[in-house]
């Protein structure tokens, strides 16, 4: 008889708190719309990605002495480029440059025991905001997570 099930139990329920944080980004500013907190089990965080070697936008959930407590990987949530379909059936599709891109983006984050703030980092060259990947990973924007305190550039 298999015990497949005894397998895949953890001893910690994942949290079922998290917030919506909803930003908006024109050229390389970006500011905090809204946020709300929600009742909402989310996919395990992506803490092995190494934000020294990895090239791309991510965000952190951190506590107050900056220790980070949850790592997502975000796809390309401020793109400066866009998809251009040609004007002949059969030539191909290309993607050229935003000259002021803006947006909006949405970001799920779990609302965790004694997190103090929310990070969006990015090292992706041509991202808003990043002025030389060389130099390591640039904050795009911070959210106070304590209150409802307003988000910093």
């Amino acid at each position: 008889m298999s015990d497949v099930g005894s397998a895949d139990t953890r001893d910690e329920e994942p949290p079922r708190r998290a917030v919506r944080l909803v930003f908006a980004y024109e050229g390389d500013e970006v500011r905090l719309l809204s946020r709300a907190r929600i009742e909402k089990v989310l996919p395990q965080s992506d803490q092995s990605a190494d934000a020294l070697n990895f090239r791309g936008t991510w965000s952190e959930v951190r506590d107050a002495d900056g220790v980070t407590l949850d790592r997502r990987v975000l796809v390309d949530p401020m793109p400066r480029d866009a998809e251009v379909f040609p004007e002949q059936l059969g030539e191909e599709i290309s993607r050229e440059p935003v000259e002021r891109p803006s947006g909006v983006f949405t970001l799920l984050v779990p609302d965790l025991d004694g997190a103090d703030h929310l990070a969006v980092l990015s090292n992706s060259p041509g991202q808003a905001g990043v002025r030389a990947a060389e130099s390591g990973p640039t904050e795009l924007v911070r959210v106070d997570l304590t209150t409802g305190g307003e988000a910093q550039p």
